[in-house]
């Protein structure tokens, strides 16, 4: 693993979220990283993570331009998405435009990692770095002091606004790993290293617990401490 590789793209959280694309591809890489790690050090399992990792695709590609023929089996990277060419191109085809002569590549190579991934991974991480990043895109530290974020059209939302907004998005979180537990959970032997099932063999584990309930914030999204739940498993006392 690179210093800087993520299963996530500062382009995933973009096409999940309604993160603009006037955001700071840096800050937001930034947060992708100690996010994806820290769901998954905490809920998902870090073996599962190294899995997820060794599993993502490589391809050999190159910018897509107009105007340019391609070949059937080759890779173009068009907005920070690869798309495989289904079919030999005249010049006039562009991908997300042109089904029949491209598709996205997969990010896995394994069919069930990919289909986690579309489906619940890649919107449940993606919301999480929203929710982080709901406080730096309102509010910046400068040599003056913190500002609030304003331009000609818009006002920066409120305190109370701002938590309110983090609270939707923890609850829409803690739904989501629900939702993608319960498909992980219903196909265990397509996620062995996922922390709930090899958790299976611990026997001080309750293994009825899901995930999600694990997943604690307050009101303003702020983590809770271990020790305020720590007797909702044995594993924790």
């Amino acid at each position: 693993m690179t210093a800087n590789e993520t299963l996530l793209s500062s382009n995933d959280v973009r096409l999940s979220t309604a993160i603009g694309s006037q955001t700071d591809t840096a800050q937001v890489t930034n947060i992708i990283i100690v996010t994806e790690e820290s769901l998954f050090n905490e809920y998902f399992g870090s073996a599962f993570y190294d899995t997820l990792i060794a599993d993502v695709a490589v391809y050999v590609s190159v910018p897509f331009a107009t105007n340019v023929v391609y070949t059937a089996g080759s890779y173009v990277v068009l907005n920070g998405l690869t798309y495989v060419v289904l079919q030999n191109t005249t010049g006039l085809q562009v991908p997300a435009q042109n089904n029949a002569f491209f598709a996205l590549a997969p990010k896995f190579v394994t069919p069930a990692n990919e289909f986690l991934w579309q489906r619940y991974l890649k919107r449940l991480i993606s919301f999480a770095v929203a929710n982080e990043f709901t406080i730096p895109s309102a509010i910046k530290q400068t040599e003056k002091g913190l500002i609030r974020l304003k331009d000609e059209n818009f006002d920066a939302a409120k305190t109370g606004e701002i938590a309110t907004l983090k609270e939707y998005n923890y609850q829409h979180i803690k739904k989501s790993i629900s939702v993608m537990e319960a498909y992980i959970m219903k196909n265990e032997a397509d996620y062995p290293t996922y922390k709930r099932i090899a958790d299976k063999a611990d026997s001080l584990c309750n293994k009825d617990e899901s995930t999600a309930s694990k997943y604690r914030r307050n009101t303003y999204g702020i983590v809770l401490p271990t020790d305020d739940y720590k007797n909702d498993c044995p594993c924790h006392s």
